[in-house]
């Protein structure tokens, strides 16, 4: 089982070490015919924090730490050219440890809502103007007597930049996926992510009513590692990778030819996965 110790002797929130169980980029379990690739590499990107899909087409937004670039996937050489003015990230990029919210289209009108945290309980949304509109309840899970100190930074959450939007909430060894009404509606197994491990990015695939998860946790900055989840339909643990390096970014593809698919994107690079469910 992995388990990330918070006793290390770590200085600040990103330095230091990563535990002994992921010193070693691995697969840690695998249910599933995954297949994987690399289909853009542009170190000059920095670390991938987004992508999203421009409309139906062929081309992505991808916001790397320091560049953005428009990525085609047809053909046999994709390519990123300059971004078009106008295109923005769909969900607030570090806001939440600097302003604690996070800002995003939840409900599809055109306007944007704020999720922020609620000490003690879990998060609200609400419009531009301040109003609730929803709150989840969390309170029951949360066990650390210093729950604002832990929720500052290790209970970060993350909102998927693929509509419909979910709310993504880790705690120990479990992520919690809420719809745009925070009302929770899956409960996946994530073992040994304990804190400092918290979610990154995560989406459904495809675009049917019951879809296997896709999620990528990272830890503390200096690690320099991630882990990759894929859970079924019904939830089931099918995927973990402790992935070699940091990655934050993930959307989801159609299914193409009985396979599931996602983008990955991680530190000046693009990666596509894809896999068929167990029985499939």
């Amino acid at each position: 089982v992995l388990v990330a110790a918070v006793t290390l002797a770590i200085g600040g929130c990103g330095g230091g070490f990563p535990p002994k169980e992921l010193r070693n980029a691995r697969v840690m379990v695998n249910e599933a015919a995954i297949q994987k690739k690399l289909v853009y590499e542009n170190q000059s990107l920095g670390l991938v924090r987004g992508i999203s899909q421009q409309g139906g087409s062929d081309q992505f937004a991808v916001f790397g730490h320091s560049g953005n670039c428009l990525l085609t996937l047809s053909g046999d050489s994709p390519t990123c050219e300059t971004l078009p003015p106008g295109v923005v990230p769909p969900v607030s990029i570090g806001t939440f440890l600097s302003a604690k919210y996070i800002s995003a289209d939840f409900n599809g009108d055109g306007t944007s809502e704020k999720l922020r945290p609620v000490e003690g309980e879990g998060f609200l949304l609400e419009n531009l103007a301040g109003t609730e509109l929803a709150r989840t309840q969390l309170e029951r899970y949360w066990g650390a007597p210093n729950f604002e100190d832990d929720f500052s930074y290790w209970y970060e959450p993350a909102v998927t930049w693929s509509r419909p939007r979910f709310l993504l909430v880790s705690i120990p060894d479990t992520l919690h996926v809420f719809d745009n009404n925070l009302t929770e509606v899956r409960h996946l197994p994530a073992p040994g992510m304990q804190s400092p491990l918290h979610i990154s990015a995560g989406a459904p695939l495809d675009t049917v009513a019951a879809r296997p998860f896709a999620s990528v946790f990272t830890g503390r900055g200096g690690w320099h590692r991630s882990i990759l989840f894929i859970h079924s339909t019904d939830d089931q643990l099918l995927y973990k990778e402790v992935l070699d390096d940091d990655f934050q970014a993930l959307w989801p593809l159609p299914a193409e030819g009985g396979h599931y698919r996602f983008l990955l994107g991680g530190r000046g690079q693009v990666w596509e996965y894809s896999f068929r469910l167990p029985g499939d």
